[in-house]
């Protein structure tokens, strides 16, 4: 458009409706789950895998398998796990090897739960379709990576969650969660939420209003 052209520009590769693909999410927790419900207006068929979860009757549009299914059928395959002993290298030569010719594994947690080395391995032989990484194994990327020159890759720095938004709200949520604490609320996100405080802590959701500001009644 900005050359002056119109038609005769190829679609390669070609687009697709989204209505007639399918998504994998591999992990149900919190971002799993906002992404599965923003995707659900698309009318997009949606597999979940995540060996914590035993049923998800409760949400209609979403289907439980494991996760030999969600690689063998997703077009898009969105890595939503933290990185421990369990998820390292989740995804290996053998999960991406799994995946259709055409799909693409989209990964924004953490670089370790893909097997990077496999990963370029298997772009390099046309095995998948392409990848989608904000996340790396090793961070800043560096500049002679495959993954920096490899046409079939869309990378981004650790940043796809930024933005003057995004990082307002983080800022506000710290300080919300150090005050909660301080006057005997649960913070929103304790990294060990089964601990037995010393003294009852009040729920969260008594503190917080739900709009990204605390409770009038604190102030």
């Amino acid at each position: 458009m900005r050359a002056g052209g119109w038609q005769n520009f190829k679609l390669d590769p070609p687009l697709r409706r989204l209505g007639c693909m399918t998504l994998g999410l591999v992990g149900w927790g919190r971002i799993s789950q906002a992404v599965a419900r923003k995707m659900q207006g698309f009318d997009i068929r949606i597999l979940v895998t995540d060996p914590f979860v035993q049923s998800l009757a409760a949400v209609s549009y979403v289907e439980l398998v494991g996760l030999d299914r969600v690689l063998r059928e997703s077009d898009m395959v969105s890595l939503h796990v933290p990185l421990s002993a369990d998820t390292k290298h989740l995804i290996g030569e053998t999960e991406l090897r799994a995946m259709k010719p055409t799909a693409f594994p989209v990964n924004t947690s953490r670089g370790g739960v893909v097997d990077q080395t496999a990963l370029v391995r298997v772009l390099e032989e046309n095995r998948i379709g392409g990848a989608a990484l904000d996340v790396f194994e090793e961070e800043p990327l560096p500049a002679a990576s495959p993954m920096r020159s490899l046409d079939k890759v869309i990378a981004t720095p650790h940043y796809a969650a930024s933005s003057q938004d995004s990082v307002g709200h983080l800022h506000r949520t710290v300080a919300d969660s150090v005050e909660a604490i301080l006057r005997g609320y649960w913070p929103p996100f304790p990294a060990n939420p089964v601990v037995q405080p010393r003294q009852p802590l009040r729920p969260w959701s008594e503190f917080h209003r739900g709009d990204g500001s605390s409770h009038p009644q604190l102030r």
